[in-house]
């Protein structure tokens, strides 16, 4: 029986742990690229200019502009109203060139293309934890926000402390589908309400994790309506995030379940 119970502590913790490994990323290096084709104006109204339109990075990370495009761009801190605030310029970036720069300041940093003023993005640089990311359609349901697939406004985010479980902080993804939530380091839930995605993560000390959503469903329903059962419900509270808590909880019941009539058959056969 020890043994037992030993098996279930280890596949409970191993399944938390493999959920942290997966939603943990690496922002000491982002690389930006243009979109294909963005040196013709309309990139703007489809989704943006940039992959990805708002690159966050920890105080002390690089920050590297890879021109991908078949036309010479330039990467230039600022913006196209006040033109450049002298923070970076890459000066003409040539096709297959990039440009580095090192992000010594927490902050947000707008950036444009002097030749093509509709090309504009945004660099975060955090030395403070929390998760940031983008909420968006995605269209080919490939995972990624991919050229053309915007990000959707007006979608609640919550966060959920797992220390004790407690509903600590929503916010609203703002015009370009963009939501952040600077917190303490721990373990978290992460939701996108309205629609049926979560994430269960863990946030390290000085480290903003990044964390997008999307999903062919996401623009199934509108804020303040949750996907419940494939129906929009108004301001079902708790009940998706129990939803979600059972469903793990079920995933786990299940491998318990599993293992244990693999021991079962194991003792029976050292005994016989």
């Amino acid at each position: 029986m020890k043994f037992v119970l030993v098996l279930i502590l280890v596949v409970a913790f191993s399944g938390i742990a493999v959920l942290n490994n997966h939603a943990f990323a690496d922002r000491s290096t982002v690389t930006i690229e243009p979109v294909a084709g963005s040196g013709i104006a309309g990139c703007q109204d489809d989704g943006g200019c940039y992959i990805p339109m708002v690159a966050t990075v920890d105080v002390g990370g690089v920050v590297i502009f890879q021109n991908t495009d078949t036309v010479a761009h330039t990467f230039t801190a600022g913006t196209p109203e006040d033109g450049p605030s002298g923070v970076f310029d890459s000066g003409l970036a040539l096709v297959e060139s990039s440009f580095e720069y090192t992000a010594d300041t927490v902050g947000e940093i707008p950036h444009f293309c002097i030749v093509h003023p509709w090309m504009t993005g945004l660099i975060v640089v955090t030395g403070s934890a929390g998760v940031s990311g983008t909420a968006f359609s995605d269209v080919n349901g490939n995972g990624k926000q991919d050229a053309g697939e915007a990000g959707i406004p007006g979608l609640e985010a919550l966060y959920v402390n797992l220390a004790d479980f407690s509903m600590t902080g929503t916010i609203l993804t703002d015009d370009r589908g963009v939501y952040r939530f600077e917190i303490p380091a721990g373990g978290y839930l992460i939701q996108i309400n309205g629609t049926d995605l979560f994430e269960w993560l863990t946030i390290p000390d000085s480290h903003m994790v990044t964390k997008n959503f999307g999903s062919q469903l996401i623009d199934a329903c509108t804020a303040g309506y949750d996907l419940v059962d494939d129906q929009c419900i108004k301001d079902p509270g708790d009940a998706i995030l129990l939803k979600n808590l059972q469903k793990m909880i079920e995933d786990m019941l299940v491998e318990i379940e599993e293992l244990t009539q693999r021991v079962e058959s194991l003792e029976s056969a050292a005994a016989s």
